[in-house]
């Protein structure tokens, strides 16, 4: 793994030299990573050229529309439609006819019959996705025993990856869901059999894990740029270091690249808060999922009252960013009544919360729709999935807090300290660790060379 460390220059007015997107590279893959709101994704789109082919994937469908529109005049960037049919098959039309195209991470991650018709084009992520998730409904005992032993599946020995066989097949079940696309149905193992068929189904030596975007698609391209902040943290990153040991492809050169003085600015525009929650509180996913008694909703909620009574007087509600584990804030699939902890609290508003504050769920990233707020509360405490570490070879603390602090950054970068003029901010984060993480990250001093005193790479034409 090669580390680099990259000059900046204004990504409003990017030059020839500009290392987005094809630097003088040595390694197919290059992981850019840059603070949020520095412009990684404006200067991506200014970098396009007529002559290449590319697959552009982003979390959400607004930025896909910001693809097309900010893409140099030269540069058509097209997509699959909503009311058109299955978007897979778009996508499928759009790659045979050569088109170069933006399409969602969800997107991206059905591909695995299309790689082959991807090798000419160069995929840039914006935003690292989530890419491995832990399945709980089979231990790796019982699949290898009911899949492997008995001719469903075989797994191979370097990825890892879970392959069926044609007699696992022969047992789906031909149906498409509202929007036409297969849902790989089937009468053994239904729960694991789609992602198996995707592949996306990994057996570990521990458990048995779904990888949302399997090497195939990931490296099927001519390169492969990924663009994220605080990588080291990240899911995608532990992906390719564990994907590398077999595969060139997968192993990155990794840009590093801090504005001179960004993180000092930073650190003068956020005010962080604490805020009391009662002592029985755990703000984990799994503890929040569970059903809390009416007594802790009603104290968290006249605690979130209270802040605003007491400490943000006169803040405007809907201009408050907050998240938590949605089933505690909204009481129904649809978003319309208010949740256990948002009963209490007078924050939610009316119907589908209008009027109230805004709730998010904890790991977006890639949208610039929130950049007009001041103020967030921060519910959560965030830690990877210890098997999920285990599998990927990233196991122990230093890789936890990492993971937090990625999480916790992107969130806070939804704000409108990430507008190109910077406003204050102010976070509430009541999880001590998940406060002490963040502020140590924010009160460290600058560690990334200055721009001035590297050079930046020429675009590959």
């Amino acid at each position: 793994m090669l580390r680099l460390v990259i000059g900046h220059h204004d990504p409003q007015t990017p030059t020839e030299s500009s290392i987005m997107l094809y630097p003088n590279r040595t390694r197919h893959t290059v992981i850019i990573d840059r603070p949020c709101g520095t412009g990684k994704t404006t200067e991506m789109l200014a970098s396009l050229k007529p002559h290449l082919k590319y697959i552009l994937v982003t979390p959400s469908l607004t930025e896909i529309t910001r693809f097309i529109k900010d893409s140099p005049l030269n540069v058509e960037i097209v997509a699959p439609l909503d009311n058109r049919g299955p978007k897979l098959i778009q996508l499928e039309k759009l790659l045979d006819e050569g088109k170069s195209v933006a399409i969602t991470h969800k997107l991206f991650f059905m591909t695995l019959k299309l790689a082959p018709k991807m090798a000419d084009y160069h995929i840039i992520v914006d935003e690292a996705p989530n890419p491995v998730t832990f399945i709980n409904s089979i231990d790796i005992q019982a699949f290898n025993e009911v899949l492997v032993n008995d001719g469903y599946a075989t797994v191979n020995p370097e990825t890892r990856q879970v392959v069926p066989t044609e007699r696992w097949k022969r047992y789906e079940r031909p149906s498409k869901d509202q929007d036409g696309e297969p849902t790989y149905s089937n009468r053994i193992h239904n729960d694991i059999y789609k992602p198996a068929i995707q592949g996306q189904l990994h057996a570990g030596s521990n458990g048995v894990f779904a990888i949302a975007t399997p090497n195939q698609v990931l490296l099927a391209g001519l390169s492969l740029t990924v663009m994220t902040f605080l990588s080291e943290g990240t899911y995608i990153r532990a992906y390719l270091n564990m994907l590398s040991d077999g595969n060139s492809k997968a192993v990155y050169e990794e840009e590093l690249e801090w504005p001179d003085g960004w993180l000092e600015k930073a650190r003068s525009l956020i005010t962080v808060e604490t805020l009391t929650l009662p002592d029985n509180i755990n703000l984990s996913f799994m503890k929040q999922t569970r059903r809390s008694s009416d007594k802790t909703c009603r104290a968290i909620g006249n605690t979130l009252k209270k802040l605003f009574e007491r400490r943000w007087i006169g803040v405007d509600r809907t201009e408050v960013l907050i998240t938590c584990a949605r089933d505690k804030w909204f009481d129904d699939r649809k978003g319309r009544y208010a949740g256990q902890w948002a009963q209490h609290s007078r924050l939610f508003g009316r119907d589908y919360g209008k009027g109230g504050v805004k709730w998010l769920p904890n790991k977006t990233r890639g949208t610039n729709d929130f950049k007009e707020l001041s103020h967030m509360i921060y519910l959560y405490s965030m830690s990877p999935n210890p098997m999920v570490q285990n599998f990927l070879g990233v196991a122990g603390r230093k890789f936890a807090d990492q993971y937090a602090l990625s999480e916790l950054v992107q969130l806070v970068w939804r704000l409108r300290i990430r507008q190109r003029e910077p406003l204050p901010i102010t976070v509430v984060i009541p999880c001590d660790r998940m406060r002490s993480i963040f502020e140590n990250w924010l009160n460290q001093v600058d560690t990334i060379k200055p721009i001035d005193e590297v050079d930046t790479f020429s675009v590959i034409e």
